[in-house]
């Protein structure tokens, strides 16, 4: 059984090619949905706050609030793929060694 006297959770820090943080979202949400487990449940709301975070700072509001979570995904997508040279670092709080190297080496 896992001690739950230290909160779990994911950090995810984007940043741009030139090393500037674009953005910070986390997730400590407790247990696991849909089959899977909590720190990659974690991971992917994270990654979704992220992304819309991202889209939210730097394009208008209009534009953001009207894209839906397919569109933002793929925006995000290109600029975290080679192309787009941005990079999304991970942190993980109160997990054990091995799965804190799971989510870190992403």
């Amino acid at each position: 059984m896992t001690d739950l006297s230290e909160p779990q959770g994911v950090i995810a820090i984007a940043t741009s090619p030139t090393g500037h943080v674009m953005a910070v979202a986390h997730d400590f949400g407790l247990g696991p949905a849909a089959g899977f487990k909590q720190h990659k449940q974690q991971i992917m709301r994270a990654r979704a706050r992220l992304y819309r975070a991202i889209v939210h700072t730097y394009c208008s509001t209009a534009l953001s609030s009207a894209l839906d979570e397919y569109t933002i995904e793929r925006m995000a997508g290109d600029l975290f793929s080679e192309k787009g040279g941005h990079r999304i670092t991970w942190r993980a709080i109160g997990y054990p060694e091995d799965i804190t190297r799971e989510i870190e080496a992403r």
